[in-house]
């Protein structure tokens, strides 16, 4: 055989066997580097703050307004915010369960996703360093934290199913789904249990606008008949919105599914057996079954009289929701977008924040609630398109190019927003003052029995 040709057999193979060993590697690294980079660690070491500080809520009880609220059933009849309790209501009765200890598994497994969700959110290409001071701002995640009163509310379902259908978006325009596997999962899964949240909690309603305006990012992007798609996918949920609206509940309704949890819940004091106590019963969210929307409207008029209090959560709702609208306008969403998946936002996203601005008129004096809702909102809504958030704006030209001296004042601005204030969940606060280190000393002093 002619020794060239064999030194180039030779060669060959060689060559074949190094591409090989290389693509192994390869295939290797790329199954073990997303656990192992430093995006992930960072993504992994958030979380578990995240994780700590929320050891305070979970190791509180649920009582008050919230607990009542949660135990609603259909034991009195179909009504609105029913779905939930009667789930626990089955499950007690039929698996000799406690309520108490469902519904406290319920809210660290429901604590744990959002955390999960929002992180993931944040992590997307690799930019989360520059996304915590939204992940960490105190209208979001720590809401609950800061405020224990808000801790136990079924609104944990409406922001888990807000981040979870916008990591789905993500992942669609990052093209690791198909616009028909998003199709599927929007059918099959997000539509359903916004459907079901509806029969949880009416607020879900105020918030639907938002999972429209993911969808319709999606549809933007992959050209084409926004209209055709997303009214038909949405009709089943619009339809259900309307029964929290017949279905609103009366005084007997309230009084019946107060005494179908007597035997259940050892020293039940958030009912009273008989008819003739209910109406001095001030601390159950049972009671607002019976309560017309004159009820909540007076709660709003005489938050709205204490011009201390209304100055505060006036002061949390900027804080908290004005960081989104600079970042779309830094990224020139309002003007000329020069992706597809954010036409029409600049249209859509006014018009869909009227639906829960209606809150702070009919919604009582929960205006924290609502902050936290909307902010939580917008977040999905900014962190489902990956294009928006990584559009580079002048701050980032900044950090980039800057020594670390010249970082601090931003540092120190970043660790004031999120560290030295907090937003209460209602009723008529006299300050804002607290959040980071507060929690962080209570959340020691759990692990630590300090």
């Amino acid at each position: 055989m002619d020794p060239v040709l064999c030194a180039q057999e030779v060669t060959g193979r060689s060559t074949t066997r190094g591409h090989r060993a290389t693509a192994d590697a390869d295939a290797i690294a790329f199954r073990v580097s997303p656990w192992l980079t430093r995006r992930s660690l960072l993504s992994a070491f958030v979380f578990l703050i995240l994780l700590f500080l929320y050891a305070v809520p979970f190791s509180s009880p649920l009582a008050g307004w919230p607990l009542g609220e949660l135990l609603i059933n259909y034991q009195g009849g179909f009504v609105r915010r029913g779905l939930l309790g009667e789930l626990i209501f089955q499950a007690s009765s039929n698996f000799d369960l406690s309520p108490i200890t469902l519904l406290r598994a319920l809210f660290v497994i429901l604590s744990i996703l959002n955390i999960l969700v929002f992180v993931s959110l944040s992590s997307v290409e690799g930019r989360l360093i520059k996304r915590l001071p939204l992940l960490f701002a105190p209208a979001l995640l720590l809401f609950p934290v800061y405020d224990l009163a808000a801790y136990g509310r079924k609104d944990m379902i409406t922001t888990a199913l807000l981040g979870i259908h916008a990591l789905i978006a993500q992942q669609t325009l990052l093209r690791r789904f198909s616009p028909g596997s998003y199709r599927t999962l929007l059918v099959a899964v997000i539509i359903p249990l916004l459907a079901a949240n509806v029969l949880t909690h009416d607020v879900q309603v105020f918030f639907i606008p938002f999972h429209f305006i993911i969808t319709w990012q999606i549809y933007q992007e992959y050209g084409g008949r926004a209209r055709r798609y997303i009214l038909p996918s949405y009709l089943p949920v619009v339809g259900v919105s309307l029964l929290p609206v017949i279905f609103g509940g009366t005084r007997d309704i309230a009084i019946a599914v107060c005494n179908s949890w007597h035997g259940l819940i050892d020293s039940f004091g958030y009912c009273p057996a008989g008819n003739e106590s209910f109406g001095d019963l001030v601390n159950s969210g049972i009671k607002a079954l019976g309560w017309s929307i004159q009820k909540p409207i007076g709660h709003t008029r005489t938050l709205l009289q204490n011009g201390q209090a209304t100055k505060l959560f006036l002061v949390s709702f900027v804080l908290s929701v004005v960081p989104f609208f600079i970042l779309y306008r830094l990224s020139d969403l309002y003007r000329k977008s020069d992706t597809k998946s954010t036409r029409g936002l600049g249209f859509l996203l006014p018009i869909s924040l009227l639906a829960p601005l209606a809150l702070f008129v009919i919604g009582g004096w929960d205006y924290g609630r609502w902050i936290h809702l909307i902010t939580a909102a917008l977040f999905a809504i900014t962190y489902a398109n990956p294009r928006l958030v990584n559009v580079r704006v002048p701050f980032d030209a900044v950090v980039e190019g800057a020594t670390r001296k010249e970082l601090l004042p931003y540092s120190l601005l970043a660790a004031l927003y999120v560290g030295a204030w907090y937003v209460p969940h209602c009723c008529e606060p006299s300050s804002i003052y607290g959040g980071m280190h507060e929690a962080l000393e209570t959340s020691f002093g759990v692990f630590f029995g300090g």
